[in-house]
């Protein structure tokens, strides 16, 4: 497991265009206290280190790696998290990196169809085997 600072901010999913509260994880900077952080924020940098390890990059600004997985529709995007004179600005999509969900997949929970003694019978013909399971 990695660890990232997450953003708290409102955005509209890329793939789904819905509109609503989001997380987008961060790649860069000081992530050692997995910092929650908004638009406006000032952003952490690891002291005395280069930017590609974490440390303030020329004049505190920088477009960041940002990731996060939509709610409403479970598909995921790369973002840029601008970061302006070390305050955060905004969030955009990255153009340059497609998400790893693609689009036509479903995914989230799969809907369970029937339990019986030994099995449960789940969407799209994919069966889960085991021990007996109650009904």
């Amino acid at each position: 497991m990695g660890t990232y600072n997450i953003i708290h901010t409102e955005l509209s999913c890329p793939r789904c265009g819905e509109c609503g509260q989001v997380e987008v994880n961060c790649y860069f900077g000081d992530r050692s206290e997995m910092s929650r952080l908004r638009i406006g924020d000032s952003y952490p940098w690891v002291p005395e280190r280069q930017p590609q390890n974490g440390g303030r990059p020329e004049q505190g600004s920088t477009d960041g790696e940002g990731y996060m997985e939509c709610e409403r529709c479970g598909k995921d995007s790369f973002l840029r998290v601008l970061v302006r004179e070390d305050l955060i600005t905004g969030v955009v999509v990255d153009p340059t990196k497609p998400g790893m969900i693609p689009d036509g997949e479903e995914c989230g929970m799969v809907r369970i169809v029937e339990v019986l003694d030994h099995f449960v019978l789940l969407g799209k013909g994919v069966v889960l085997t085991g021990v007996p399971l109650q009904k």
